[in-house]
């Protein structure tokens, strides 16, 4: 996350919000919190990037922020490729240290149901957006400050928040392709299978319309994420 002056960004992991993240801060320069927090140790200050909308209106709070009154930016992508991006980043970035990393994206797929328990699965199935819920509502309801920036459209979505919530009319720089992982096409890493252990962790997700069940695994044409 970032907590700034003029706006807050909420970064969920492998949506491409390094990028954003690092083109915001650097057309708005600004003492962000939590980064610039004295409060808090180095482990605290990143522990906080990656948390939800639910955490950062707590912890703007507890700052002397109101986050009702900034424009809120967050970055969602199609499970399936975020799955997948998921994937190869830690068996690219981290395979070496991760021992019991699954070998295929099928073995961490499986790997990934077996350990969800039985809470988590009730929760994501009681909240209207699943997994996805407490970073884009707060009280069961998105915010009216809130925008939300697709992976698919990224570019396009984080200028038009820029011009039309931070008042930038100019900002169409492309933005810094930032902590990617490599991977060909989605579809062709999935098997139906595959394609339901997704559909069961976000089934939500899909459900209430953020995507569409099947979206991108016939069509995508991403090479990276």
């Amino acid at each position: 996350m970032l907590i700034g002056q003029k706006f807050i960004f909420i970064h969920y992991p492998r949506t491409g919000g390094t990028s954003v993240r690092n083109h915001l801060s650097r057309l708005f320069p600004d003492n962000y919190l939590p980064m610039s927090d004295p409060r808090l140790s180095r482990d605290q200050q990143v522990n906080l990037m990656h948390q939800s909308l639910v955490v950062c209106h707590q912890y703007a709070r507890q700052s002397g922020v109101n986050p009702s009154l900034l424009p809120t930016l967050v970055c969602i992508r199609n499970p399936y490729s975020l799955m997948l991006s998921e994937y190869m980043y830690l068996k690219q970035k981290w395979g070496k240290k991760i021992k019991d990393l699954d070998k295929t994206f099928s073995g961490y797929l499986n790997t990934l149901a077996k350990k969800v328990t039985a809470e988590k699965k009730q929760r994501w199935k009681q909240s209207h957006y699943g997994r996805y819920q407490d970073f884009l509502c707060i009280n069961g309801s998105i915010p009216a400050n809130l925008t939300i920036a697709r992976y698919e459209t990224l570019e396009e979505d984080v200028n038009r928040f820029i011009a039309e919530q931070l008042g930038v009319s100019d900002s169409k720089a492309k933005l810094p392709h930032k902590n990617a992982s490599r991977h060909g096409k989605v579809a062709a890493y999935y098997t139906e299978k595959d394609e339901q252990l997704v559909y069961d962790m976000w089934q939500n997700v899909f459900d209430n319309g953020l995507y569409d069940r099947y979206d991108g695994l016939e069509t995508d044409n991403k090479s990276s994420s």
